[in-house]
């Protein structure tokens, strides 16, 4: 799961304290996230290297922080949502899959495609369980550390015994599908959780998961992200450049306690500041959320004293908020319109007006035709609503993720697949 760069750069501006270039602390746990490893460099070219260079080195080098447990997750496709097969079928128009099935064995040597045959779930499914075989061999006579592999419904413990929490016992039929929201069930008192990956997702989630511990226990637990280096507007990255003259990549540390400190201060007019901002995040584009047309992170952020008093957990107030917005964007360019406050307009309302202000877009002729083109219908922003609310509580409840296919959230099945509602087909 990805999210859109710039909330990212908003942060990074805002709370630039919350980034350093080292750790320093020590974490009980590390979590690997495995999806992101699959993906290699065209220089390995063997079966061995991948093994060794892609996650071996990933999870020794996750000891040397002093982690007590390193734990590797893998994406357990039997759970994952089914409104994530917009997004997947949207990648493979791009980069088609190799065609691979269940019966088949991995190849003797790496595909030259690999892109293509990371597009193939059944593929991927036998890599992990070829690099979760490796693992076992090397941590079979292992004493002092513990490595868990999170890939199928029963989580592996290799190495010294790791009591899982209740949520990871088989008997608790949870729906852990993607790798990202498996990372939390291993916060706990015992100390922070760092967390190796790039997907912009997991700041939303380590916000809410966050919120929600603090909310049940009264202690905030610390979670790290470990992420490549975020380039802010205002910053001209120096490149830095090894012996060979090439570009490195470069990575740093997010302190999420100090993300969610900033947020709690910007967003003081607004109920439960981490829930606004996550549903924000969301409302601009993610696996389960279409992009806003011609508003990105930079014009929600700089509007956000529109949003005064709205919860937008609620389809209501979310859906006023994006009026509001829209309309603060284009004001000059319709006719005036009135806004009415959150208690006094019932959601059709709200939709009316969006209908009426998305007619004098597209009519204006001063407006860019692709800008007018673009512009969506009010079915599709209603919809857009209720998928932003649905990620929401994906974010939130993990595991207890609802049916995206209930009344209110904006998709759609048809003929065995789903959809967005208000997309033409």
């Amino acid at each position: 799961m990805t999210i859109d760069s710039g909330w990212t750069k908003i942060i990074k501006e805002g709370a630039p304290h919350a980034f350093t270039p080292i750790l320093g602390l020590r974490p009980h746990t590390v979590f690997i996230d495995g999806q992101i490893n699959l993906m290699k460099a065209d220089y390995i070219k063997t079966w061995q290297m991948f093994f060794e260079y892609q996650f071996l080195r990933k999870v020794e080098n996750a000891f040397t922080h002093g982690a007590k447990v390193v734990v590797l997750g893998f994406d357990n496709y039997k759970h994952v949502p089914t409104a994530k097969s917009m997004t997947q079928l949207q990648r493979c128009r791009h980069v088609p899959s190799m065609t691979f099935s269940d019966d088949e064995q991995l190849p003797p040597i790496l595909p030259e495609n690999w892109a293509g045959a990371m597009r193939n779930r059944a593929f991927k499914t036998k890599v992990a369980a070829f690099i979760a075989q490796n693992l076992r061999i090397k941590f079979k006579n292992e004493s002092m550390r513990t490595l868990v592999i999170d890939f199928s419904d029963e989580v592996e413990v290799l190495g010294a015994p790791f009591e899982l929490p209740p949520v990871l016992h088989p008997s608790s039929k949870a729906k852990r599908g993607e790798c990202d929201i498996k990372a939390f069930a291993y916060l706990s008192n015992h100390g922070p959780l760092l967390v190796e990956s790039t997907d912009g997702d997991f700041i939303p989630l380590a916000l809410l998961q966050m919120h929600k511990e603090m909310a049940h226990s009264g202690k905030m637990p610390l979670v790290i992200l470990h992420r490549m280096y975020t380039v802010t507007d205002g910053e001209k990255m120096a490149k830095k450049r090894n012996s060979e003259g090439k570009s490195v990549r470069r990575y740093e540390y997010v302190n999420m306690e100090h993300v969610m400190d900033w947020l709690s201060q910007e967003l003081t007019f607004i109920p439960s500041p981490v829930h606004a901002f996550a549903a924000l995040v969301a409302a601009t584009g993610c696996d389960f959320c279409m992009n806003l047309p011609n508003i990105g992170p930079k014009t929600l952020w700089k509007a956000r004293h529109m949003l005064a008093s709205l919860d937008l957990r609620q389809p209501h107030d979310l859906m006023l908020a994006v009026v509001r917005i829209y309309h603060n964007q284009y004001k000059q360019k319709v006719p005036p319109m009135l806004i009415k406050p959150s208690p006094q307009a019932c959601l059709q309302d709200i939709v009316a007006q969006y209908q009426n202000l998305a007619l004098g877009i597209q009519r204006n002729t001063r407006i860019a035709q692709r800008t007018r083109e673009s512009v969506w219908t009010p079915q599709r922003m209603h919809a857009h609503v209720g998928n932003t609310l649905w990620t929401l509580q994906y974010w939130e409840n993990l595991d207890q993720f609802l049916d995206p296919l209930q009344p209110g959230f904006g998709y759609r099945q048809e003929k065995g697949r789903v959809s967005f509602d208000g997309v033409c087909l």
